[in-house]
């Protein structure tokens, strides 16, 4: 395969080898092929194109075609060995994938018609929170663990490692100096020990249960279908962990934000009622408080972002993100210094 450096030089005859494979494929042969990058400017992982691919017979279908690392390739397509028939419906159907020996792979996957993209910048409806919500609760459930040492050993488990105190620091001097009317010098205060709180909570929530989690289950990550109906995208960080590591992306995506859809007790208490539907009844109090541990690792990393020096976003949507974050983080600290210390 050619891997396309700017979107048209896909190869046909290797697009219908994979084709050919397909057990979803219906289309049959195709004529020729277009790559046109799409989602660039959003949260999305790798480069992903949609290709334009006329049949021989006439059709004229459009397929997703996300080029990333072997690794992030050969993460999704495990997930979805495991998952796919599960989440029929609410994950995008997958058409193959491939490997090239240069650490590079590629997923062939649903084009959804007509779909809406969501937008993490601009929030969403209560309906379309509630439905993001059941998605990943529904992930949840049907993949549940008492414990991840009770998956299937080759599958990647999720990780997360304490950081340095000196990289603590530079991260949140750094983005008091970006934010100075966010970060003021009460709130850094507080934020000191945030780092601590991570370490202490990744080893908690190692010792409980595990599922599959997407990780990063964010409003920039769905597709609503013309009909309303949600699509959850971008697998390719999918792994065995605390499930409530996505709650907490959840709570910053739609319950931190301004203008929030639904707010956070609301947001655990509709995430505890779609988990029983699915057959698991874990506890309100036993699902805030993880979801509190848990965002204590996803504040940490927020801040890390903010006061990120070699990469930092310096333009255009990311940087609009990476603002109003700032103020998510607030929330997020507000919330949590209004309950108990969870143990």
């Amino acid at each position: 395969m050619r891997f396309p450096s700017d979107g048209n030089e896909f190869d046909v005859d290797w697009l219908n080898t994979q084709l050919e494979r397909s057990r979803v494929w219906t289309d049959g042969t195709v004529a020729s092929v277009r790559g046109e990058r799409i989602g660039g400017e959003f949260g999305l992982s790798g480069r992903v194109y949609r290709l334009f691919a006329p049949t021989i017979a006439g059709a004229t279908p459009t397929l997703v075609a996300k080029i990333e690392a072997e690794d992030e390739i050969r993460r999704a397509v495990t997930f979805r060995a495991h998952n796919e028939r599960l989440l029929a419906g609410v994950i995008p159907a997958s058409y193959g994938s491939y490997l090239d020996s240069q650490g590079q792979g590629v997923i062939l996957l649903e084009d959804i018609p007509q779909a809406t993209q969501g937008d993490d910048l601009a929030g969403c409806t209560l309906a379309q929170a509630l439905d993001l919500i059941d998605i990943v609760a529904r992930l949840h459930a049907t993949t549940w663990f008492d414990a991840a040492s009770d998956a299937p050993i080759e599958l990647d488990r999720w990780s997360a490692a304490a950081w340095a105190p000196e990289r603590w620091s530079n991260r949140l001097e750094k983005a008091r100096e970006r934010y100075p009317d966010h970060y003021t010098a009460q709130i850094v205060e507080r934020l000191a020990a945030c780092s601590d709180e991570a370490t202490a909570a990744i080893q908690v929530l190692a010792l409980g249960p595990a599922s599959w989690v997407h990780r990063d289950p964010h409003l920039d990550n769905i597709l609503w279908r013309a009909d309303g109906s949600p699509v959850l995208l971008d697998w390719s960080g999918a792994a065995i962990g605390p499930p409530a590591v996505d709650v907490a992306v959840l709570l910053v995506s739609l319950a931190f934000r301004n203008d929030a859809p639904i707010d956070p007790d609301q947001l655990l208490a509709r995430y505890a009622s779609s988990l029983q539907r699915y057959g698991v009844d874990a506890g309100l109090d036993e699902i805030t408080r993880t979801a509190a541990l848990a965002l204590r690792i996803q504040i940490r990393g927020m801040i890390g972002w903010a006061g990120a020096v070699r990469t930092p976003p310096d333009a255009g949507r990311k940087l609009a993100l990476r603002n109003d974050y700032s103020g998510r983080v607030l929330a997020g600290i507000r919330w949590l210094d209004a309950r108990p210390v969870p143990s």
